[in-house]
């Protein structure tokens, strides 16, 4: 299956067919500083979890996602989120 032949999962999936969202990724790159808070997020939570697909399926947001979301919506620096943004010098 190339690019241009997507794997249908389902034709149509509820809102509510939680077991099927959640064993299956979005199609999308991730990238910093998202990337790195949904890592954090997993391990902090000790599961998979993924803010952004629980965004797209209108599923309630937990309070550990705050920072993931003001992120999304580019409300503050990375420095508001915890990240550094002086370049690394050894």
């Amino acid at each position: 299956m190339g690019p241009g032949n997507p794997r249908v999962i389902k034709d149509s999936i509820p809102l509510t067919d939680n077991r099927t969202i959640d064993s299956h990724e979005q199609d999308g790159i991730w990238l910093y500083p998202t990337l790195n808070e949904r890592l954090y997020l997993c391990k902090t939570l000790g599961k998979n979890v993924d803010p952004d697909k629980d965004l797209a399926f209108d599923r309630p947001m937990k309070p550990e996602y705050a920072t993931f979301v003001d992120m999304l919506a580019q409300r503050g620096t990375p420095e508001d989120w915890g990240y550094p943004s002086t370049p690394y010098k050894e």
